[in-house]
């Protein structure tokens, strides 16, 4: 089997944990650049140690439940696959360029995705059914690009047959560090250049087993519980004010916009009105060099505004 040859595509579920559909994951992550851990499933096993059994090795092991749990690691090219993160996109605009904004939802969307390597001979197909997001975390590093990892837990992963998908060719440039048009916004001035930072939003999901006579070592469900968004940044301060906010002003927006070209920018914020808080900004004096300092930001909520020409993102509404 050749690296080389290996694929990975999705495509949005209609109901959760539906049957895949033959080589419609045409959907594309992003730029795959690094070792993808797939949700392969993991079966949990009951082990009995029997009182009177007369020996120290297990009476007998009995099966549990099966896991699918799995990491995406893919450089960003646009906001399609961030929809199954947060939960649905809001659309503006009946022709290019389109504006979608990304908000969370009560319940998560779900995809079916296709993992497919070979030979150049022989294809090995694996789908993986009912697949949700527990956890996103978008990061930028120094001189770096935007970065996405999306830790996935599915209801199903099996061997497939039939023909594969045809996945969509990615040509975009990522987002890099140059784009960003602004520096960090809080309190609605720009108020330090920032070195690296995370974006970590959590969904908590919570996969449900039930008495049943049908695929009962199978999560019936996997429900959302509370969403938590926290983000970490390392930045230059360019007024140390910045250090006087810490439990005086309690609440305060965030914007951070990246443009990419004209028409294309992915930008990363608040809702009005649903701010955020700082718990923390440690400010140690440096031994030699710029000062620099980590902050801690607790979202409240969260929206990713992207504009771009892609027409249609998953759970979509709009013209």
């Amino acid at each position: 089997m050749k690296a080389s040859l290996a694929q990975l595509g999705w495509a949005e579920e209609t109901d959760f944990g539906e049957t895949a559909t033959a080589t419609a994951q045409t959907g594309a992550f992003g730029i795959l650049r690094e070792k993808v851990s797939l949700p392969d499933p993991k079966r949990a096993y009951d082990i009995y140690r029997v009182i009177g059994s007369l020996s120290r090795i297990p009476s007998f092991v009995d099966r549990n439940e099966l896991v699918h749990e799995g990491s995406i690691p893919f450089t960003l090219q646009n906001g399609k696959a961030l929809v199954f993160g947060l939960g649905k996109s809001v659309k503006v605009g009946s022709v290019a360029p389109f504006t979608h904004t990304i908000q969370t939802d009560s319940a998560l969307p779900s995809m079916c995705m296709e993992a497919v390597i070979g030979d150049g001979t022989t294809d090995y197909m694996r789908y993986y059914e009912g697949t949700k997001v527990n956890r996103m975390t978008l990061e930028g590093t120094e001189k770096g690009v935007i970065k996405c990892i999306l830790d996935v837990i599915s209801k199903k992963g099996y061997k497939g047959t039939g023909t594969k998908s045809t996945v969509e060719t990615v040509t975009t440039k990522p987002y890099q560090f140059h784009h960003t048009s602004t520096n960090l916004t809080l309190w609605s001035a720009p108020f330090a250049r920032v070195l690296n930072w995370s974006l970590t939003i959590d969904n908590h999901l919570e996969p449900n087993y039930y008495w049943q006579d049908t695929d009962a070592d199978l999560p019936y469900e996997i429900d959302e519980e509370e969403q938590t968004v926290e983000m970490k940044a390392t930045i230059v301060p360019s007024d140390l004010d910045i250090f006087d906010h810490i439990g005086v002003d309690t609440e305060f927006d965030l914007d951070m916009v990246i443009t990419r070209a004209t028409s294309d920018t992915i930008e990363i914020k608040n809702p009005t009105g649903i701010k955020c808080v700082m718990p923390e900004a440690p400010h140690p004096l440096p031994e030699k060099g710029r000062l620099a300092t980590d902050v801690l930001i607790y979202m409240k909520g969260l929206e990713i505004i992207v504009v771009d020409a892609i027409a249609a993102y998953p759970n979509e509404t709009g013209p």
